[in-house]
């Protein structure tokens, strides 16, 4: 019955057999149900209580004491397996440098010219401090973990040291990694498999039909033509058998599952990554099973991918529901800048030629402001309404491909419908409508939303009040429209002015934004006659401050933009970030109309 309800559930008995107080047993199982959020009714255990109690009553807190039996030199002496029944949260600080011999090997997994930190040393650690929590053996300990999930892929510094603290709750098995106390880089849940016996009797084959053969430095040459790297300890693989349903390769046990597990990961990157050539890093794990028993004797494993279902088997390890993403979208989650065009397009009329183009410059601008709002999937929902032109839903799912970083779903619903499919963890990102509905849909959406409403005809329609257009065009009987919620700024900003020659405009600067901490909040930067620096480092340097959808940056006419080629024409540019409102950007020198551009990790564009 427990297995029926999901990993999400928490199992608690309320009886076990056998037991010598059954009544202790069944009080403390009362106990985690309120740990675990449950609030139950304590008092139908007991009889009625008549208020007010007699004076004979006797008080509960000289029923409560304290021990000091023991004496503990520090807190890091106390042992906290006498702390059953509670839910504690375990902290571990660890440092990683290069230069000690534990982590030497680390430097062997490299990618593009820089190290960067393997999932599968940060589920070691994790492993090992569970298991020490529990007074168990690392290697004899069978453990499973849950809904992994990259928060950041981390960058390991060749001189210095990397600083990182795992919080674990050793009851729930929920955990966390950090780096400098504060950035997160992944998370999930670890636990004791029910039988581990049974998780590793699953069959997993692969056809070998079609299948060609390739040999340990073709696999690596391949990789590395792709940006890979790997040295050392991370060149696991020995070879591969490759088709259509997946892979079967040979891989090397160096009696070192930091290395193992992520030769078992590179065969799912090599395979996800053949067809477009790209770097691609893990992102989520729905399960790894790991039992270290069944590694009694070093010797080559057989590794078996399944594309299908999405599992990875070796000898010892399972991974479930691994999948992965394009690298160079966000390279490290840095707001680092790729200017791979750089296309104009007016807000009224861009001259797009066809409907898919109008599309994609939609997803770009929905996915640039929605994607790192509250960590939650965004909602793409078409209305089932009368409308005589066909859905749109096609070409979005066709578009939406190049964003695999973009969390969201997308469904046709009917307006009353569309509320009742939204769970707590997510939101309406775009809602695409006809124009007759507009004044409904208005309500199911915030100021972090968008609308596109689509109107018959070539006649303007009216626009409901607090909608403002972000981008429209006139197709040949059809109206498209995106529409967001206006936001109000406040007509007193602070500008900083750039001009070439001062050294102290980054300290002016974060003195100003750290000033500007409200929503409605800007900042504006204004660029005369030459900037500082060339004009992609100004944007990569602006961008990396901690409150930098607050700016709006502005280039006078003629401004040179350094090294890298940009030239502003008659007109003033301005610029604004990824997560801001297109809406609410202000104009700052007159003389024309307003060209806007927005920069996002795949590249710029107007």
């Amino acid at each position: 019955m427990r297995r029926s309800f999901g990993s999400e559930s928490i199992h608690i008995p309320l009886t076990v057999r056998g037991h010598s107080k059954s009544h202790e047993f069944l009080l403390a199982a009362v106990g985690k149900l309120y740990m675990a959020g449950c609030l139950p009714k304590v008092s139908n255990l007991y009889p009625p209580v008549q208020y007010p109690v007699s004076r004979g009553t006797a008080s509960l807190s000289s029923l409560v004491t304290w021990n000091h039996g023991d004496t503990l030199e520090n807190l890091q002496d106390m042992d906290t397996s006498k702390l059953e029944g509670f839910t504690i949260s375990v902290d571990h600080n660890f440092t990683i440098c290069l230069d000690q011999n534990q982590d030497r090997m680390l430097a062997g997994h490299k990618i593009k010219g820089k190290i960067y930190l393997p999932l599968s040393y940060l589920l070691t650690i994790t492993w090992n401090l569970f298991c020490n929590k529990l007074r168990k053996k690392f290697t004899e300990t069978s453990v499973m973990f849950q809904n992994l999930h990259v928060h950041q892929n981390i960058e390991i510094p060749e001189k210095g040291d990397l600083n990182l603290c795992t919080f674990l709750q050793r009851d729930s098995g929920i955990f966390e990694i950090v780096i400098d106390g504060e950035t997160l880089i992944l998370s999930g849940r670890i636990l004791l498999p029910e039988d581990k016996e049974e998780e590793f009797n699953k069959s997993v084959t692969v056809s070998s039909e079609n299948a060609f053969n390739l040999t340990a430095s073709e696999v690596y040459n391949e990789m590395e033509n792709r940006g890979y790297q790997y040295q050392d300890h991370f060149k696991g693989i020995l070879n591969a058998q490759v088709s259509e349903q997946g892979c079967i390769s040979k891989v090397q046990w160096r009696n070192n599952w930091c290395s193992f597990i992520d030769s078992l990961i590179q065969v799912v990157l090599f395979i996800d990554g053949e067809s477009s050539q790209d770097i691609y890093l893990p992102l989520d794990v729905r399960q790894i099973t790991i039992n270290p028993c069944l590694h009694v004797e070093p010797q080559d494993i057989e590794v078996v991918y399944q594309k299908m279902t999405s599992i990875v088997k070796g000898e010892g390890v399972e991974i479930l529901g691994l999948t992965s993403y394009p690298a160079d979208i966000f390279q490290n989650n840095d707001n680092n800048v790729k200017l791979t065009s750089l296309n104009f397009l007016s807000n009224s009329s861009p001259r797009l030629k066809v409907l898919e183009q109008f599309v994609e410059v939609t997803l770009e601008i929905v996915c640039e402001n929605t994607f790192s709002i509250y960590n939650k999937k965004s909602a793409i929902i078409e209305l089932k309404e009368d409308y005589p032109f066909e859905p749109l839903s096609q070409h979005v799912m066709k578009r939406l491909k190049e964003f695999p970083g973009f969390r969201y779903f997308e469904s046709t619903v009917s307006l009353d419908n569309t509320t009742r499919m939204l769970s707590s963890a997510s939101s309406i990102g775009l809602l695409i409508t006809p124009i007759d509905t507009l004044d409904k849909c208005v309500g199911l959406v915030d100021s972090s939303s968008f609308i596109l409403a689509r109107s018959i005809g070539k006649q303007t329609p009216k626009i409901s009040d607090g909608l403002v257009v972000v981008i429209e065009q006139q197709f040949d009987n059809e109206k498209l429209l995106l529409l967001r919620k206006a936001v109000s700024v406040e007509e007193k900003a602070p500008v900083v002015f750039l001009a070439g020659d001062e050294h102290n405009w980054p300290q002016q600067l974060k003195s100003e934004l750290n000033i500007s901490s409200g929503y409605t909040k800007r900042v504006y930067v204004v660029i005369k006659k030459k900037a500082p620096i060339d004009g992609r480092t100004l944007i990569q340097q602006l961008s990396k401050e901690l409150r930098a959808d607050k700016l709006r940056v502005a280039a006078s006419p003629g401004t040179d933009m350094g090294a890298c080629g940009w030239k502003t024409a008659t007109r003033a540019t301005s610029i604004r970030w990824p997560g801001t409102d297109p809406s609410s950007t202000s104009q700052i020198s007159g003389g024309g109309v307003r060209s806007e551009a927005r920069i996002s990790t795949v590249g710029v564009r107007s």
